[in-house]
């Protein structure tokens, strides 16, 4: 496949790398997309040649937000404080640990 022909076939996804297993003739591929049809749509392109098996993340940062956006988020730190007995710098409660955080 050419470059050209490699840009076209990805689409809206940003291409991280991809590794390739020859021996196991298995590998993995690694992209940024902005919805999850972007992904599929180039998974798509391979369907005839391989199995494609997506599996979707997030960055620490993006993760951080949804869990602290979980209507529990505040209680479940609370109790793993409490179990935990943290204690370091002072840290008792949730509410400790964002002034110490500046969150």
């Amino acid at each position: 496949m050419k470059a050209e022909q490699d840009d076209a076939d990805k689409g809206n996804c940003l291409s991280m790398g991809r590794w390739h297993n020859t021996g196991m003739g298995s590998g993995y591929a690694v992209c940024a997309a902005k919805n999850p049809k972007d992904v599929h749509a180039w998974a798509a392109n391979w369907a005839e040649l391989c199995d494609c098996d997506i599996r979707p993340v997030v960055t620490d940062s993006q993760f951080r937000a949804m869990a602290r956006a979980k209507p529990d988020f505040e209680m479940a730190v609370n109790n793993v404080i409490k179990a935990t007995g943290m204690v370091a710098g002072g840290v008792k409660t949730y509410a400790d640990l964002k002034k110490k955080l500046s969150l």
